[in-house]
């Protein structure tokens, strides 16, 4: 019964070390610093908005590169295990530590004045699925981690 109680002790604290292993490999990468790292480049990027509400709580913001005629949603997680978990779960998402990008061609405008100042970025039906973040979007959170 003890050796019994033992291993199970073993395996609960290996499990444990190895859960906090996995977690201390990936830097946490602030809202703001990740915000900062696409303006700095000339992207155009929105407020954040905070969902704490959530399960994992998240902050989410866009990002617009008109030229490119792409848009992405970044999804800020309080570390890589919620990242990781939320990235499996929903599909077309790629991770980055604790951040979770979905890009798309394009987005739905809003209202009349977004349809007036940006009609190049009217959504088709088909193009609002995420595409694979491309490159050069990656290569900027990457140099944040």
């Amino acid at each position: 019964m003890l050796r019994m109680t033992s291993a199970c002790l073993c395996a609960v604290l290996c499990s444990a070390l190895a859960f906090s292993l996995a977690a201390a490999q990936d830097p946490v990468l602030g809202v703001d610093s990740v915000r900062a790292a696409f303006a700095g480049v000339g992207y155009e990027v929105d407020a954040p908005t905070t969902w704490a509400w959530q399960v994992p709580p998240l902050t989410t913001f866009h990002v617009t590169d008109r030229r490119g005629g792409r848009i992405l949603l970044v999804e800020v997680f309080a570390d890589a295990v919620q990242a990781r978990s939320e990235a499996e779960r929903k599909a077309g998402g790629t991770r980055v530590n604790n951040v979770v990008l979905f890009q798309s061609g394009t987005r739905a405008l809003m209202n009349e004045s977004e349809l007036e100042c940006a009609p190049e970025l009217v959504a088709a039906p088909e193009s609002t699925a995420p595409l694979p973040v491309d490159a050069d979007l990656l290569a900027i959170i990457g140099s944040q981690s």
